[in-house]
């Protein structure tokens, strides 16, 4: 499989390739193998998801290539419109959707029109109309709940429109289906705590309340853990997805296992619960912590040695990623006539561990930003 991100160095000669064979490129999209390598040559970082994605048989992997706005040697000046429907942009994460969204669009110089959904099911179907009415020539939609989605599709099915689905769709159809892959978030969680690893070590799970993210990020984990017989998953319970919650959990952790070193939690706000327990009881010596989320609380106390590791889902990437993707799409149907709309294709965003060796490095939050925070 090839590399998701080509050497700035290859660039010039890419696209001169892709200036002279744009059409067959542009057929051979869809037959191609995929894969998201998003984090710089000079990040340092060992644990990483996987390059190798299994998907099931019902599901396709696909490449892309860089791709710049010279790709589209149509002849027509017209700019590429994308329409994006967020579910809302009163979420750090969608920010950071948004922010790689309009970067990856300005690269190749392409229009975003955006309508926030404001999390209301009847909004974001107004909000497909809209785009549909301004002529773009496709959708990513981010669903409100995936129960809400189906008429959004079908109106943009009825409009010839292609479709890109950013997060759970909860069905599959004629779409591209961008997922957080969970149960290599846990695999990657469970892989860290090998390499801290000391003889009869024990571990915690604090979860989110059940739910299929839940179940996947506890079976990566666990699938990491049983390579060592030495490492002993002795206590797991649900912290509701909540600080509080979290952190009452882990005062009970400390008081009745007294072997427990690391205490692994599905979010980072439940980590952050766990942290200010245990740092409240003066034990952050003793403990070592691992979050999921790469938010910016659980950045600072990384950078400042605090907290041992997070999983950084790479929102900004994966918003550049959705246009990469959706441009491709534009390009083959532009210079192939295509009809069809789009096979379904589930594709895995990228994950990345964060350590206090790579804090600095993570586009979650830029690292002036970062500082100030600390600073402050």
């Amino acid at each position: 499989m090839k590399g998701y991100m080509q050497g700035k160095n290859n660039i010039n000669c890419v696209n001169f390739f892709i200036s002279s064979l744009i059409i067959g490129i542009a057929v051979a999209f869809f037959g191609c193998d995929f894969l998201i390598v998003p984090q710089s040559e000079d990040t340092p970082v060992n644990l990483t998801s996987s390059s190798d994605v299994e998907i099931d048989e019902n599901t396709t992997e696909i490449e892309l290539k860089n791709t710049t706005k010279e790709q589209d040697d149509s002849g027509e000046e017209d700019t590429i419109a994308i329409g994006i429907s967020y579910s809302t942009l009163k979420m750090e994460h969608n920010i950071l959707y948004q922010n790689g969204i309009k970067s990856r669009a300005d690269d190749l110089e392409v229009n975003i029109i955006e309508r926030d959904s404001e999390f209301d099911p009847e909004k974001q179907l107004k909000n497909v109309e809209e785009l549909i009415r301004a002529d773009v020539e496709a959708i990513i939609i981010q669903p409100t709940d995936p129960y809400s989605l189906s008429p959004c599709l079908n109106l943009a099915r009825n409009s010839g429109i292609p479709v890109l689905v950013l997060g759970n769709a909860g069905m599959s159809g004629d779409f591209v289906n961008l997922l957080i892959d969970y149960e290599e978030a846990g695999r990657i969680q469970g892989e860290y705590v090998r390499t801290v690893f000391k003889k009869d070590m024990e571990v915690a799970l604090i979860k989110g309340s059940e739910g299929k993210e839940t179940v996947e990020m506890k079976t990566g984990l666990l699938d990491e853990l049983t390579e060592t017989d030495d490492i002993k998953l002795v206590y797991e319970a649900d912290g509701k997805w909540e600080k509080a919650e979290a952190a009452a959990l882990t005062e009970s952790i400390i008081r009745e296992f007294s072997k427990v070193e690391i205490i692994v939690c599905q979010s980072d706000a439940m980590a952050m619960g766990s942290y200010e327990a245990i740092k409240n009881m003066g034990k952050l010596d003793k403990y070592m912590i691992i979050g999921y989320g790469a938010d910016l609380d659980i950045l600072k106390t990384i950078k400042m040695g605090e907290v041992e590791a997070t999983i950084d889902p790479e929102f900004f990437e994966t918003g550049e990623l959705a246009v990469d993707v959706t441009y491709e799409i534009i390009i083959n149907r532009s210079a192939n006539g295509v009809k069809k709309i789009v096979d379904y294709k589930v594709m895995k965003t990228p994950l990345k561990l964060i350590t206090i060796d790579n804090v600095d490095l993570t586009r979650s939050w830029g690292t002036i930003q970062l500082e100030e925070e600390i600073q402050n």
